[in-house]
């Protein structure tokens, strides 16, 4: 029989509320068995200043980059990073495979229990498998402006979806969308065609791209210009990126995860009042990549104003310094001191289990789940500071 702790903090946060006066009861392989308010029933309580919650969910992430840390130049722009990443290609990183495995090691240490992962490749794949405390939605990502590349495109991500199809569950691989400037819309309805469980989009990330999804303008053309890629096929859509993602590229329905969001303005606000459609829809916010690249920070309070869900994603090593929830947290609480500790923890949990369909697994103190156990220290309801920690309990 394995052993069982009974854990108590200041405060314990399941998901969706903070609690006062509770207990979880938790077993050693960090099984939750039980959440209920302490009675004088209760003996042994190990109690812990701060909050303890479950494990965060990194909603976005780019694992198989992890080896491009500190490789590209801070500050250039969206269309500078990509031409750096993509000038990376023909660099051969012999160390590769150990830093995607340190990556993994970080973000456990780092409190994520769950990785909504872009996958342009199989790079990731073994080191997952490895980590089987850790919960994978993997998104095959394809990529093809052009129609004429649709087919090739789809059938390269068929071919990285069986790999990873032969270790996870079919729910857990989904064939996606890059983002508007690079996806077509035939591409994207092979796409659909797969009836993904859920889908994520690049979505608003720079203004470059909302110039060339709006009027065919701005920095996106001399990214085609670079790579050598005539654009007579590519007409304006004459509306924000996010409108063309929602009603083109992405599937009429189930889970749609928008991820930075970095432009979403009030045109958008309106059009989602009036959308009638069956998608699912969530914002993620990434604001550390955001600072790297030189993008400006999400309008936290107007995408609140939606009442659509946000979580929140590192993107990766390529275009951050870590892969640390907590870290982003900090950064969108220095920006936005009038959103509170709970809304926080509800990003960095249970919104983002829900928007990468894991929410059986993780985000949230599920009896007989293993979404992992955290304790949050230097911390208040009211505030996340640059001295809240966070350390691991199972």
């Amino acid at each position: 029989m394995q052993k069982q702790f009974l854990l108590s903090a200041d405060y314990i946060f399941d998901g969706k509320q903070l609690l006062e006066n509770h207990c979880l009861n938790v077993s050693e392989n960090g099984t939750i068995l039980n959440l209920e308010p302490i009675t004088s029933f209760h003996k042994d309580i190990q109690y812990y200043k701060g909050i303890i919650s479950p494990g965060f969910v990194n909603a976005h992430c780019h694992i198989e980059l992890s080896h491009m840390k500190n490789a590209v130049t801070k500050h250039t722009g969206m269309v500078g990073f990509i031409k750096q990443v993509m000038q990376s290609k023909g660099t051969v990183y012999e160390n590769k495979t150990a830093q995607i495995e340190q990556a993994f090691t970080d973000m456990y240490n780092n409190g994520i229990n769950a990785v909504g992962d872009i996958c342009n490749t199989t790079d990731a794949l073994n080191s997952k498998l490895q980590h089987p405390a850790m919960q994978f939605q993997n998104y095959i990502e394809c990529i093809g402006l052009n129609p004429e590349r649709a087919n090739g495109s789809f059938e390269y991500g068929q071919t990285i979806a069986t790999e990873y199809t032969k270790y996870f569950a079919t729910k857990q691989v989904n064939l996606v969308p890059h983002a508007p400037y690079t996806v077509s819309p035939l591409l994207a309805t092979y796409l659909n065609t797969t009836q993904p469980n859920t889908s994520t989009i690049h979505n608003e990330e720079s203004r470059a791209e909302m110039d060339f999804i709006e009027s065919k303008s701005g920095e996106i053309i001399d990214l085609y210009k670079f790579l050598n890629v005539p654009l007579d096929f590519f007409a304006a859509f004459h509306t924000t990126p996010l409108q063309h993602n929602l009603q083109t590229l992405l599937p009429a329905s189930g889970k749609v995860l928008l991820v930075h969001n970095c432009h979403f303005n009030q045109t958008d606000v309106e059009f989602l009042e009036k959308y009638q459609s069956l998608q699912d829809i969530y914002f993620c916010v990434c604001p550390n990549a955001n600072l790297y690249i030189g993008n400006p920070l999400p309008d936290i309070n107007l995408l609140l104003a939606t009442g659509k869900p946000i979580c929140i994603g590192t993107d990766g090593l390529s275009s951050n310094d870590a892969l640390d929830i907590l870290s982003e947290i900090k950064t969108l609480a220095n920006h936005y001191p009038s959103v509170n500790t709970t809304q926080w923890l509800v990003m960095a949990t249970s919104n983002g289990a829900a928007a990468i369909d894991l929410e059986d697994k993780v985000g949230n103190f599920t009896l007989n789940t293993q979404p992992g156990v955290l304790l949050l220290e230097n911390i208040t309801t009211q505030s996340v500071t640059e001295n809240t920690n966070c350390r691991r309990l199972f």
